[in-house]
Formats: structure tokens, sequence, C-alpha cells
């Protein structure tokens, strides 16, 4: 019998939810900062307006570093722990949990 896409959602929520902490927790052995702000710096440059949607947010660090720069930032993610850990790097930002399939 094949997977529904509610169980399949379900599925993918509770994964995320398990390694949420883990992620976070890994940020200090070896992930690239400056690469990352790189990118930003890019993905700003091309904006025409003051607002974005960090889709697929995980921990944060995207939409923490928009708002930093003055943009206003909705955060969506599938599981609300991540949201969570959003919400302590950056309370100004508006939260969604939400599958990008739905």
């Amino acid at each position: 019998m094949s997977e529904t896409p509610e169980q399949a959602v379900r599925r993918n929520r509770q994964a995320y939810a398990r390694i949420a902490g883990e992620w976070e927790r890994r940020l200090d052995s070896g992930y690239d900062f400056e690469f990352h702000a790189r990118c930003r710096e890019d993905f700003v440059r091309h904006l025409s307006g003051h607002r974005v949607l960090d889709a697929g947010c995980g921990l944060g660090l995207d939409t923490a570093a928009f708002a930093a720069r003055g943009l206003r930032v909705t955060a969506l993610d599938i599981a609300p722990e991540f949201l969570a850990l959003v919400k302590r790097r950056c309370p100004q930002a508006a939260l969604v949990a939400a599958d990008l399939a739905a």
C-alpha cells in the first residue's frame, strides 16, 4: 500500500522535529558562514522589494540575516521545532508552520 500525501507530510514533519536540535548544535562544527553570507548578499542584491519569504527556513540563519538588513521576513517551515529556534534567533520574523507542497 502506498503512502498518502498526508502521511508523507506527517512523516517529514516528524523527521525534521527529531533533528532540529542536532542541526543547531552542529553549527559550531563546519558550517560555512562566510559562503552563506556571500549567497545572501547575492540574493539581497536582486530583490526588488523589502519583504522575503524564507521557505524551508530550518534554523533561521537566513531569516535572521535578512531581518538584520531591515527586511520584513516571513519564516516558513514544516517543523514547529525549527520555528521555535527561529523565534529565539529572530523574534521579529513572522512564523508559519506549513508544508511547502500543500
